[in-house]
């Protein structure tokens, strides 16, 4: 499915996925004789975390962490830089469909009948008689993680589990794959493939009329919960210990409001503020009336170390200003504006300017683009200042002399180089013209630069002509 610049996958499945792998090889042999050589087994182990996950693959999670706002119709979901997160271990040996996760998000209410914990991993495996329910886990070829490093858990009431957990066939559902172009976000995310995946989960935030309710979400770990899931044929295991218990892998909380409270938008809408300005003193001047427009002084470092005080006011101003013609400018000093009749400076464009500079300059395209373009100039002037040199070093010789005769300076040099096939030939050249005190007295200056002659020759794209 696509969007516009978005594709959507049902999933990225990994080369391999977590567990333990055996690789037989048996080899028979038909020359010079028929005869089977012994067989051999080699056993590896393919690890990824079931315990715990490592919190750099969170990219994001909505609604955001500790935020509080309107989210009654808002499904809680987390976003994971690593594309095949979601599917790197199993939900069960055996199983058939490759796109059910391993993973599910639970979203829980602030009064609701849960507990977290923490616990060694050795520890959690082995639940004692009165523990809530936990699913056999073996320990073996784990890796990665060891019996006594600490996961953290969740204990959810089994009739709470029963009325929201999700479904099994429902988890293939709950997670997919988004991807999308980078081109034009930030620095953190170019060196990305622009795939992510997404988890969602399967109940809306809880707000009751007139107040604030605090949600959990947490991301947890399904694994070997095959048939224990609400209406599996295993459901009643979790229900006869009247508590289940879930691996934690991340959890976030936030606030969820009713829906009668007003939202970011009808706030913004509604606004009623003056602009940002100093108190009215009750006096009519210049600077009153500068200050009534949204203008503050500030003071003001400038770029040669002197300190003074300027005027400066925020684009967001509920009143018309004056706009100035546009000019293209250098540097920032370049948009700074003087009023004579009070004295002040006005830095408004001026910091407008470098901030968009420095807005420019945090996009790594753009930011590339800029030192190809700096490296060019560079390099065509270096190229000038070479070719200056080399027919500076030459002047004064015969043949460059000579070839006045036959146009400019310069045509002259590139006339001289063309008529050689080596040094050799360059000093018979001369020598033929008998001019043999001049190519004593420069050829040394010759054979040393007559290469970088030739290159200039050829990267000016001038031809020499006789």
């Amino acid at each position: 499915m696509e969007f516009q610049n978005i594709r959507l996958l049902r999933a990225k499945l990994p080369d391999l996925a977590a567990g333990t792998y055996t690789v037989h090889v048996e080899q028979d042999v038909q020359e010079p004789e028929n005869r089977t050589l012994p067989s051999t087994d080699s056993v590896f182990h393919v690890g990824a975390r079931r315990f715990g996950m490592e919190q750099g693959l969170i990219h994001s999670v909505y609604p955001p962490a500790d935020s509080n706002g309107c989210y009654k119709e808002t499904l809680p979901h987390m976003v994971c830089s690593q594309a095949s997160f979601p599917w790197l271990r199993r939900m069960y040996d055996g199983q058939k469909d490759d796109t059910v996760p391993f993973v599910a998000l639970i979203c829980l209410v602030e009064g609701e009948d849960f507990q977290e914990g923490q616990a060694a991993i050795g520890q959690l495996v082995k639940p004692g008689a009165d523990d809530p329910y936990f699913p056999p886990c073996d320990l073996e070829g784990m890796v990665g993680e060891k019996a006594e490093d600490i996961c953290s858990f969740v204990d959810i009431d089994a009739a709470l589990c029963a009325e929201i957990l999700p479904r099994e066939e429902e988890l293939a559902c709950l997670a997919h794959v988004r991807v999308t172009s980078l081109y034009d976000k930030s620095d953190s995310l170019i060196s990305q493939d622009g795939s992510f995946s997404v988890v969602v989960c399967n109940r809306f935030p809880e707000s009751p009329s007139g107040e604030s309710r605090r949600n959990y979400v947490f991301l947890v770990s399904m694994e070997n919960y095959h048939g224990h899931l609400p209406e599996g044929e295993k459901f009643a295991e979790v229900t006869a210990r009247k508590r289940a218990r879930f691996i934690v892998l991340h959890k976030w909380a936030f606030e969820s409001t009713a829906g009668d409270t007003p939202g970011f938008s009808h706030i913004m809408k509604n606004l009623d503020v003056g602009a940002f300005a100093l108190p009215k003193t009750g006096k009519e001047n210049e600077a009153s009336k500068i200050a009534e427009r949204g203008y503050v002084p500030l003071v003001h470092l400038t770029r040669t170390g002197e300190k003074t005080v300027s005027f400066y006011r925020s684009p967001l101003v509920p009143c018309r200003t004056e706009v100035f013609p546009y000019k293209e400018c250098h540097t920032a000093d370049g948009e700074i504006r003087y009023d004579p009749e009070i004295g002040m400076f006005d830095m408004t464009y001026a910091a407008a300017w470098q901030i968009g500079r420095f807005m420019a300059m945090t996009d790594q395209e753009i930011a590339r683009q800029i030192y190809l373009w700096r490296r060019s100039v560079v390099t065509k002037m270096h190229r000038s200042l070479e070719r200056a040199r080399m027919l500076s070093a030459f002047r004064g010789c015969a043949a460059v002399e000579r070839g006045k005769e036959r146009g400019s300076a310069p045509q002259g040099f590139l006339w001289y180089l063309a008529q050689k096939d080596s040094v050799l030939g360059l000093l018979r050249q001369e020598e033929n013209m008998g001019d043999r005190n001049g190519l004593a007295r420069a050829g040394l200056e010759w054979m040393r630069d007559v290469s970088a002659g030739e290159r200039i020759m050829a990267e000016s794209g001038l031809e020499a002509k006789e």
